[in-house]
């Protein structure tokens, strides 16, 4: 599966590299989001996530109201395309060891995917195998059902 299929129905949420670290947390909180793609004049310059806040101002005993999302964001970014398949990002994630990859096509944002949104869908196709393979494996020919 391609990563296009899983973001083609999702809003993007993003933060700007002006806002406050309160206020990029408060819309993570509020949407739900572990991490945001980090916008400067429309492009993606960097990624805030739960672990920036923890390592860049919860350790460093900062206010997250006086610092900007700028200071705080990852700004070298690990990006997939839209025909990205499911097991490269997952890869990715592994080898980089991160959780939130940014969608780009033609220099812009598409989207973003989480771990937990690629280990459903691996997990989802896991179980089809294992179906299908207990279907075969248990299969009974129906001429060796004669007597």
């Amino acid at each position: 599966m391609k990563v296009h299929e899983l973001i083609q129905e999702r809003e993007v949420y993003c933060a700007s590299t002006g806002q406050t670290v309160q206020d990029a947390v408060d819309l993570m909180a509020e949407k739900g989001v572990g991490a945001l793609p980090v916008l400067d004049k429309g492009k993606l310059v960097g990624i805030f996530s739960e672990r920036d806040v923890l390592r860049r101002i919860i350790a460093l005993r900062k206010n997250p109201a006086e610092v900007k999302v700028e200071k705080a964001m990852t700004g070298e970014l690990i990006i997939a395309s839209p025909d990205s398949e499911v097991n490269e990002c997952i890869a990715l994630m592994r080898k980089y060891s991160i959780r939130h990859i940014p969608i780009v096509k033609d220099l812009k944002l598409t989207g973003i995917v989480s771990l937990r949104d690629l280990l459903q869908v691996d997990l989802e196709d896991k179980k089809f195998e294992i179906r299908v393979l207990n279907e075969y494996i248990h299969y009974i020919p129906p001429f060796a059902m004669k007597e």
